[in-house]
């Protein structure tokens, strides 16, 4: 370290004049510790009151897939379930998409999607199910406010897609011959939520296996279009996400409904 030296000022006023300078450093330096300190302090007062920059909620997209042009979930084992939204996507749903490896589900009564679990038979029980929940929660047992409904499943080759001699069926209908494996006294729910960004509807029962946080429908008097601006904000609220209400309205049951359980709440 190099000290420079005035030959015209004694040395006791060079030391001085070094001296004084140190003093200042020494200031400058207390004076960062102090700022190093507080900055301490204020980071950690911030982690106590789990203060968080807020983030602006997204718009989310649409869940894309040859399966989205009709109703969808998946079940608690991520089994594929696809139904008719009407009578020509009925016709589609079993002409274009069941295969031998499949199951088609339909209630007892007249009005209901024809439904299809993909690689049904080698499905857990639970799953069909689900299945018979989701092919009952999209027919007119729901416009008719009922709570249960038989609904029955069977192989694709008991499918028919033609009439008996002297017969007709409509379009999206059609014959099944042979034993019908019937659910009994199905309930009636659908359950919405978002798994992994995309919004979603499925029996609560498939639902609940991956989240806590849902909104479950039941048959009710709530108007359908009133039912799913409420469904909207309490699932934007929930994960900070911007929702297109026509998707709410795309996903629901037909007719009204009323909100039993809101997200990760007990039923009311």
């Amino acid at each position: 370290m190099k000290v420079e030296i005035d030959p015209r000022q004694k040395i006791t006023k060079n030391a001085a004049k070094y001296y004084e300078k140190s003093k200042k450093y020494k200031n400058k330096i207390e004076g960062a510790k102090q700022a190093i300190e507080e900055t301490k302090k204020q980071i950690k007062k911030i982690k106590e009151k789990g203060i968080q920059e807020e983030k602006e909620p997204k718009m989310l997209k649409k869940t894309s897939g040859w399966y989205t042009k009709y109703r969808w979930c998946k079940t608690t084992n991520d089994y594929l379930v696809i139904a008719g939204k009407n009578a020509e996507q009925n016709e589609k749903v079993v002409k274009n998409h069941l295969e031998k490896n499949d199951l088609y589900f339909h209630t007892l009564m007249p009005g209901a999607p024809s439904t299809i679990l993909k690689n049904g038979k080698e499905a857990p029980e639970e799953d069909k199910k689900q299945a018979a929940t989701f092919a009952a929660s999209y027919s007119s047992a729901w416009k008719k406010g009922l709570g249960i409904a038989e609904v029955y499943h069977v192989e694709p080759e008991q499918v028919k897609t033609s009439a008996k001699s002297g017969e007709y069926l409509p379009t999206g209908s059609f014959r099944i011959e042979g034993k019908k494996n019937f659910h009994k006294n199905t309930e009636l729910n659908i359950a919405l939520t978002l798994i992994k960004g995309k919004l979603q509807a499925a029996p609560e029962e498939a639902i609940k296996s991956k989240t806590k946080d849902y909104v479950l429908l039941k048959p009710g008097n709530t108007e359908k279009n009133k039912a799913s601006k409420l469904i909207k904000s309490i699932l934007e609220k929930k994960f900070n996400v911007k929702l297109d209400t026509n998707w709410v309205l795309e996903k629901m049951p037909p007719n009204g409904c009323r909100i039993v359980k809101q997200t990760n709440q007990k039923p009311s």
